[in-house]
């Protein structure tokens, strides 16, 4: 099953003129779209300053999301190194609509 599109869950395009999806919509869209798809799990991290869900989307294949917790330890496994050996892997990308930021 193909995950529904953007604008059939907001009730408008992406981009739209004058149209800005809320925070509510957003997450109940990744939520939506877990439930249709194999290939994306969303976690709840945490909760902003206005108490708002923050969530963590991974997007893989199913054979990927069923290893989860054997990558997540080689995660941590490259960011418990020494800084000189792993001060140029990528070991995390957050993503937010204001916010971006490479954790290393």
């Amino acid at each position: 099953m193909q995950p529904v599109a953007p604008a059939t869950h907001l009730g408008f395009e992406v981009g739209a003129d004058r149209k800005l999806a809320n925070w509510q919509q957003i997450t109940s869209y990744f939520h939506r779209i877990a439930e249709q798809s194999d290939r994306i799990l969303v976690e709840e991290i945490g909760r902003s300053t206005e108490g708002r869900p923050m969530l963590l989307s991974i997007i893989s294949a199913p054979a990927n999301l069923a290893r989860l917790d054997y990558y997540r330890a080689i995660q941590v496994r490259r960011m418990t190194r020494s800084p000189s050996r792993s001060s140029k892997t990528l070991s995390c990308y957050w993503y937010h609509p204001s916010i971006r930021m490479a954790l290393i």
